[in-house]
């Protein structure tokens, strides 16, 4: 007799809560859906729930999004021009500097004041050394070569091996 009174009891809740799971308005937000919308997020889980309750395999969640997507709609007809705006008032330098807007002074100064010198920076990091220059011309000897008379006769040898040769008058 309880295990009848228990069954009449829990088919009694089962059609009781499906008259109020049908009767229940499920209200979508009104932007579209995303993947990352937390809304949709709960609702495609009563969705899950319900599905694996009637024994139904649930779509996948971008699935199930794109079911309730829908199409879009036809673009409505263009409206009509508005009316033409007010004329405005176009900024000026007034006679003391500042900007103004028709006859309103907005104490902004249209050419600013020279600021204060900043600090001076810090050194830099020191750069990297340059490569060697080429070798440069050197004396390898100076010679004295001749006399005549009070004058004599020297030659220079450079190290590239050129000769240049002068006179010295004593």
């Amino acid at each position: 007799m309880k295990r009848k009174a228990l069954g009449i009891l829990l088919a009694i809740l089962m059609v009781a809560s499906v008259f109020a799971l049908t009767s229940c308005e499920i209200l979508l937000p009104v932007d579209p859906p995303t993947e990352d919308d937390e809304a949709y997020r709960e609702i495609y889980e009563l969705y899950v729930d319900y599905a694996e309750s009637n024994g139904e395999t649930p779509q996948d969640y971008e699935a199930w999004l794109n079911s309730i997507r829908g199409e879009d709609g036809k673009d409505g007809k263009d409206g009509q021009d508005g009316k033409d705006g007010q004329d405005g008032l176009t900024p000026n330098i007034g006679y003391n500097g500042n900007w103004w807007i028709g006859n309103v002074d907005t104490g902004v100064p249209a050419i600013p004041k020279n600021g204060q010198d900043g600090a001076d920076g810090k050194d830099g990091v020191d750069g990297t050394d340059g490569k060697d220059g080429a070798d440069g011309v050197g004396i390898a000897k100076i010679e004295k070569v001749s006399s005549d008379g009070l004058v004599d006769t020297y030659e220079i040898t450079y190290t590239t091996g050129t000769k240049f040769t002068f006179t010295i008058t004593n």
